[in-house]
């Protein structure tokens, strides 16, 4: 009797199971594609669109222009990207809906899912559209956007500095920024468990002081200091290798009547004392310490600034980035790089893929030229037929080379030195002295 009455209970009053149907299967959503690219054409890309210029920056993080080249790169290099009719016939997502939803959600820190009534799409799609977005955008201009400087580039960005913060052989701020992991696995929790108790991986970056980012590297666990993660980074390679054949236009250079052969970077105390590495006096006593120390953690905020940029513009550095594989992470975050340098280039240069530090330049002050050739980039030796032995020892010498203490205790000191006699604390005692004397 008991197995005639159970299944009765859960019979309306037409012997319909419709509360079975509705609690374990949802209704089916048909998404209008072709509404999302009408209403995305009208308010976006159209000549009369809604919105002008200005606010389509505002929303997506890039400009219309860049926009535009964005999609053409990404359709050429994709076969995601271009818009197909599906198994039915009928029309699918357009390239503009599934370049935009990932943009938002790299924008305002959510998911892509949450923009789905606007670009009519499930939230298996939208996840896709941001996966695939994030690694064929990475893929495609990763080698432009963080090359490694070439020699043309090295001048510019020396008569940049020279120009801003009146010193030779400055090439950038080096440091290190935590991005959040909120959906960190829970085996991986102590791995990228920091001082703050919150699951974060690292990103190590150097910037000039137009927040272009010339190198960055991420995907660090977030319990090594900066330190660590130098050991780990391949910018140790670039200090090695690249720049020494790169930086011969820039060398040698002048610093209180000292000599250098070495572009530098400006780092914090905890980095090593290597021959490129200026790092701030620990306990200054003296006032020429104290004015060198002043100088070199206020020029060294270009970097804070570009972090601090950096993750204002995409928020999803800020607020935490939601998915549980580190290498999705890394293409959202070289992505978010990527972004930002776009929109440096096309601030100061005007054209994202032309751009020149020195640009920013006031014309109207007298910036003395580097002697030299703005040639083209030196190539690299080719170092498939030589020697270990000859290839190591020459490996160890530019090592120690890049490790040696001296050379950044004399560089540290003609930089003391320098910034002490163009300090105003100095320029005054100096004229007191000569009121004294004719007095």
């Amino acid at each position: 009797m008991a197995r005639v009455l159970i299944p009765m209970l859960l019979l309306d009053d037409d012997g319909d199971n419709a509360d079975i149907k509705d609690t374990t299967r949802q209704k089916k959503i048909k998404y209008d594609h072709a509404r999302a690219e009408n209403n995305i054409r009208v308010d976006w890309l159209d000549a009369n669109c809604r919105f002008n210029g200005i606010q389509f920056k505002q929303m997506f993080r890039v400009s219309r222009p860049a926009f535009e080249i964005i999609a053409q790169t990404l359709c050429h290099a994709s076969t995601f990207f271009p818009q197909r009719m599906d198994a039915c016939g009928e029309i699918g997502m357009c390239v503009a809906a599934k370049i935009m939803i990932s943009l938002k959600s790299l924008a305002y820190g959510c998911t892509p899912y949450a923009f789905r009534d606007q670009y009519q799409m499930s939230e298996a799609s939208a996840d896709k559209c941001l996966e695939q977005f994030c690694g064929v955008f990475r893929r495609s201009f990763q080698d432009f956007f963080l090359r490694v400087p070439t020699s043309a580039d090295l001048k510019s960005i020396v008569k940049l500095h020279r120009w801003k913060h009146e010193i030779e052989g400055m090439i950038g701020s080096l440091d290190v920024s935590q991005i959040q992991w909120d959906m960190c696995k829970k085996s991986l929790h102590g791995q990228f468990q920091g001082k703050e108790k919150i699951r974060t991986v690292a990103l190590e970056a150097v910037a000039d002081h137009n927040l272009w980012f010339w190198h960055a590297s991420f995907g660090y666990p977030g319990s090594l200091n900066d330190l660590n993660v130098l050991g780990l980074s391949p910018l140790i390679a670039k200090m090695t290798n690249d720049l020494l054949l790169l930086e011969r236009e820039c060398v040698p250079y002048s610093i209180s009547g000292e000599n250098f052969e070495k572009l530098f970077l400006l780092v914090d105390g905890i980095y090593p004392t290597w021959s490129r590495f200026v790092k701030t006096v620990g306990f200054p006593v003296t006032p020429m310490q104290k004015a060198f120390s002043a100088w070199q953690e206020s020029v060294r905020k270009d970097i804070e600034r570009a972090f601090g940029v950096l993750k204002k513009r995409f928020r999803v550095l800020k607020n935490g980035i939601r998915t549980h594989i580190l290498e999705r992470i890394n293409d959202q975050v070289i992505t978010c790089v990527i972004l930002h340098n776009m929109n440096v280039a096309e601030r100061v240069s005007g054209n994202i893929f032309e751009y020149k530090p020195e640009d920013s330049i006031d014309t109207s002050r007298n910036v003395d030229e580097l002697e030299g050739n703005d040639g083209d980039e030196q190539p690299a030796p080719i170092l498939e037929n030589m020697n270990f032995q000859i290839w190591f020892e020459a490996y160890l010498q530019k090592w120690n080379a890049l490790c040696d203490p001296i050379e950044h205790v004399r560089l540290q000191q003609a930089l003391i030195q320098h910034v002490w006699d163009n300090s105003l604390e100095y320029r005054l005692s100096r004229n007191m002295q000569r009121m004294g004397v004719i007095m």
